[in-house]
């Protein structure tokens, strides 16, 4: 037996080595069986190039004929053509111009990652991030070689770093961080930054980024302030720098009215809470008297700790642990047993009742289950007033002694009786002797 690839192997070195002679050989074809002469590829994108006078429409169509003769699918979604400027490899191709050019969100990342570096000496090739805090260890401490160099190390700290918000605090202050970036760069367009982007952030800067948030992007207070956090933590991970604090230590008191007055501007209306007094309360239970009389209860016996009650009696239906009624109800000692109440129905609540009279032969087997809507609740088996068991009475076999009157109690309450009458075994013989003739 042997084994076929009928797909290329992802992750085989030969696979692209493959992929592309099949590339060559589709350039190879257009260009000499179908006069396309500038065909350009990358493994599975393809290039064509016509003069300002060729019939560009006819060379697409003469393409995608060719490919679909020979079976080889085309992404439709990313065809694109004949056009005069064209994203292909990540470069943007223009004709009218004879540019070639990166696409802006990629220079504006480019952008933000130059002006993260330009004050820093040394720097690592595991990201543009991975650095961050380490720099800023190695800058403040004077650190042996090998520790600096230490990827182990680096990791254990950046991982430590960031262990210390949780992820929705992280990704807040991510979003400051880069609103931040945004700012620095759509403001200082096409004139010099001095410096790192984070290293030289003034009290100016700051008041200016907090009312272009208040003002262009409308964002809450508090949502600014998450951004403020935000830029002190990437300030002092990148250069141990508190931007929101002055050179002696002190908040920096212009930010501070600033953002006083954009809490102010919010209009937050705030609704007057009126305290509830006695007299309040009074008409409350009064409220409540009149709508127990029209629902058919007794009003007498209920008051404004039933509510209380209430709550620890259902959280104890319901199974709740004691412990968990406790804490629920902020008691501090057991009281909180002496609000629990156990009604009739839940005692003595039957699924299946046993038969009130059983006429059993010695030998046969007799059996009693009572069961309650509430499995804790102790049932207690009688027979004859005289304690036999609990929840579950089980004779395996029944004698003349086990006649009697059989009942369950529970909490004082009793069950219906259940009479057992025991007959001697020779009656059974001679009843079946009888039968049979």
């Amino acid at each position: 037996m042997y084994y076929l690839y009928t797909r290329l192997a992802l992750g085989s070195r030969s696979s692209p080595k493959i992929f592309n002679n099949l590339s060559i050989a589709m350039c190879w074809i257009l260009h000499n069986n179908y006069g396309i002469n500038t065909v350009l590829h990358l493994l599975d994108d393809f290039l064509t190039i016509d003069r300002p006078l060729a019939n560009a429409d006819a060379t697409m169509k003469i393409l995608v004929s060719v490919f679909s003769s020979l079976e080889i699918p085309i992404a439709t979604h990313k065809t694109l053509g004949p056009v005069t400027c064209i994203e292909y490899l990540g470069i943007i191709l223009e004709t009218i111009r004879m540019e070639a050019r990166l696409p802006a969100d990629k220079l504006c990342r480019i952008k933000e990652y130059l002006l993260l570096f330009l004050n820093r000496k040394t720097c690592t090739k595991h990201g543009p991030f991975s650095s961050t805090v380490s720099d800023s260890i190695s800058g403040t401490l004077s650190l042996p070689t090998p520790l600096r160099n230490s990827v182990e190390l680096s990791c254990v700290i950046n991982n430590l770093w960031s262990k210390k918000y949780n992820s929705a605090t992280r990704d807040a202050y991510t979003s400051g961080y880069w609103c931040f970036l945004k700012f620095r760069t759509s403001q200082f367009e096409g004139e010099e930054i001095i410096g790192n982007v984070m290293s030289n952030i003034s009290e100016d800067i700051l008041i200016c980024l907090v009312s272009y948030c208040q003002s262009v992007l409308d964002l809450k207070y508090s949502t600014i302030k998450l951004y403020l956090a935000g830029i002190r933590h990437f300030s002092i991970a990148s250069y141990s720098v508190n931007p929101l604090f002055d050179n002696v230590g002190k908040p920096l008191l212009r930010l501070q009215n600033i953002l006083n007055g954009i809490k102010k501007t919010e209009n937050k209306s705030i609704r007057q809470k009126l305290p509830i007094t006695y007299s309040v309360l009074h008409q409350i239970y009064q409220h409540l008297q009149k709508g127990e009389s029209h629902l058919g209860l007794n009003a007498d016996k209920y008051s404004g700790h039933s509510f209380r009650i209430g709550a620890a009696t259902t959280c104890s239906s319901n199974g709740i642990q004691d412990h968990m009624i406790q804490s629920l109800g902020r008691w501090k000692s057991d009281c909180y047993s002496r609000y629990i109440r156990t009604f009739e129905v839940d005692i003595l609540y039957f699924i299946e009742e046993p038969e009130g009279k059983i006429t059993l032969y010695e030998g046969e087997s007799f059996e009693l289950t009572y069961e309650t809507s509430r499995i804790e609740l102790d049932v207690v088996i009688y027979k004859n007033d005289i304690f036999v068991d609990e929840h579950i009475l089980f004779i395996s076999h029944v004698h003349i002694k086990d006649e009697g009157l059989y009942y369950a109690e529970c909490y004082g309450l009793r069950s219906k009786y259940t009479k057992l009458t025991v007959l001697r075994k020779f009656l059974k013989k001679y009843k079946v002797q009888i039968f049979q003739v």
